[in-house]
Parts: C-alpha cells; structure tokens; sequence
C-alpha cells in the first residue's frame, strides 16, 4: 500500500492563471462533468476545445441554473451582474448547435437547477484514475480572477475527488426526479 507520504506534494489550491490551459486538462477526454451557473466563461471561453471533444465522442453532463428560477434574479443581485438569464440560455444554444452538427459522435445531458449551486465543478474523467477536476466556490466581493481553486486529481486526492463526485451525481438525480427524465436537455 501507498502511504500519503510516498505521494507527490501537489498543493491543490491554485490560483486561476496557475491552471493548466483547458486544451491541455481536457486532451484525450472521453467524459466531462459540469456543475455551474451558468458555465458561459467556461464553455464560451473555450468553445473550440469543447466541439473537437464532442467531435471525437466525448460525453458532457451539465447542470446549469434553470434560467426561470427564482434564484436568477438573487444571484444576479449578489454578484452584480445582469445577463446571468442570457448566459444560461446561451449555454444552451452552444451545446445544441454543436450536438446537432452531423460530425459531432459525443452527447451533451444538461439538467437545470432551480437553486445555484455552492460551488462549480469542472471534472474532466472523473471515474478514471488519471481524473482531475477544478473547483471554485463561489465567493462574496472577490473577483472572478482573485478567487482560490481546487485543483483535485484522484490518484492524490480519492477521498475529496470522490466526495465532489458524489456531490454532483446527487445534484443530478435530484434535479432529475424533480423535473423527470423528460425534462432533461439531451442532444446528441
């Protein structure tokens, strides 16, 4: 058995401009987790990485704010910002544009909230032992490019990289009773 002390020290807060480009975590991917607001930095921010995974067969599951929740209005009041309705819908559109194109072999799941979530997670092969992920919590009165990240791989990290995990396939059922499974976005 491997003892904790045999492992590499690898400091999982980072700052954002201490994460590897997305190009690079997201090469070879095969499964991509989501949980966010609404993810538009994340997905617009990197589109062409995200239609090359779909592309080549990579599958996503996504849960975003459901744009008619109540907490919308709140959330935008919190963090000041006006269009979070616009960028839950636009990325929507983005997923089912790319998912609807002949050449894409991936499929994209999005199941929408009614509550914002805690924190967001960026998983990328979460049930493989080479699994990383990144998560931000979402904070008060730090900008986005100030806020702390927790850059989790599951080889060094199992314990917390599984709770995240576990965390969000919660969210997903849940939401998935709540609304049924005909309720969910599906494209592929």
């Amino acid at each position: 058995d491997v003892c904790s002390s045999d492992l590499p020290k690898i400091s999982p807060l980072r700052k954002r401009s201490e994460m590897p480009p997305v190009s690079d975590q997201t090469d070879g991917a095969s499964e991509i987790l989501l949980l966010a607001v609404s993810g538009v930095g994340l997905i617009e921010g990197h589109l062409p990485v995200f239609r090359r995974l779909l592309q080549e067969g990579c599958n996503f599951r996504v849960i975003i704010l459901d744009p008619e929740s109540p907490y919308v209005d709140t959330w935008s009041e919190v963090v000041g910002a006006s269009s979070t309705r616009q960028e839950i819908e636009s990325v929507q559109s983005v997923f089912k544009n790319i998912t609807s194109a002949a050449s894409c072999r991936g499929r994209c799941e999005i199941v929408l909230s009614r509550t914002p979530p805690t924190f967001s997670l960026f998983a990328i092969n979460p049930r493989t032992e080479g699994g990383s992920m990144c998560i931000d919590f979402h904070t008060l009165d730090i900008r986005l490019a100030e806020r702390p990240l927790i850059s989790l791989k599951r080889r060094y990290h199992r314990e917390w990289f599984d709770l995240f995990v576990s965390q969000f396939e919660l969210a997903w059922r849940s939401e998935e009773r709540r609304v049924g499974k005909e309720c969910r976005s599906r494209w592929s």
